[in-house]
């Protein structure tokens, strides 16, 4: 193998596969995210919004969004290449919060 053959390799298979910058991920994000996990998180939304301030309904000027995902040290911008679908916009890569 050459020194060009991983591009040369995708150039003759274009029509399915293409080469991305990857974009990051945190795998404890691409674990959770199914449909059962989802339903029981706004479950229990509804429930704390309706009961959670000691029985009565939370007031919406309450409510505040937060996402404590953790960060990217580098930014979440990862400059590596990754191989996906032809077609696709944007192609993840996994990888851990620090």
């Amino acid at each position: 193998m050459g020194q060009n053959w991983c591009s040369h390799f995708i150039e003759r298979h274009s029509d399915q596969i293409h080469a991305f910058h990857g974009h990051g991920i945190d795998a404890v994000q691409t674990r959770s995210a199914n449909e059962a996990t989802n339903k029981a998180w706004y479950n229990l939304l509804e429930e704390v919004l309706q009961t959670g301030d000691k029985g009565g309904p939370i007031a919406p000027e309450c409510m505040y969004g937060a996402d404590e995902t953790g960060f990217q040290p580098n930014g979440g911008d990862v400059q590596e290449k990754v191989i996906g679908a032809t077609g696709q916009k944007v192609q993840y890569q996994v990888q851990d919060s620090s």
